[in-house]
């Protein structure tokens, strides 16, 4: 079993609001229709999401109120083929 210093976080009880993970599944389910992966732990307020490249889920995500930030760009297999995604956060609203 790993260290408990290698994953600090996971290793801490985390109290999520049963709102604030109805709001990360509605936001999660909303990306998956729109082609998105939501690679984040559930309830955590920064939401990271992979993104096929030229994709129009960041504008939907702006449209609903969010701020889409670029944050990397990466490799996902996909069907047994690698594909580059972009990787953008969000914050989800409150504490």
């Amino acid at each position: 079993m790993p260290a408990r210093w290698l994953n600090p976080d996971r290793d801490v009880p985390r109290k999520v609001s049963p709102t604030r993970m109805r709001l990360w599944h509605a936001i999660n389910e909303f990306c998956r229709q729109h082609g998105g992966a939501v690679v984040s732990v559930p309830g955590l307020a920064e939401i990271r999401i992979e993104i096929p490249q030229g994709s129009g889920l960041p504008a939907k995500l702006t449209d609903l109120g969010y701020a889409p930030h670029f944050h990397a760009m990466t490799t996902r297999i996909d069907a047994g083929m690698f594909k580059t995604v972009d990787v953008v956060t969000i914050m989800m609203p409150g504490k």
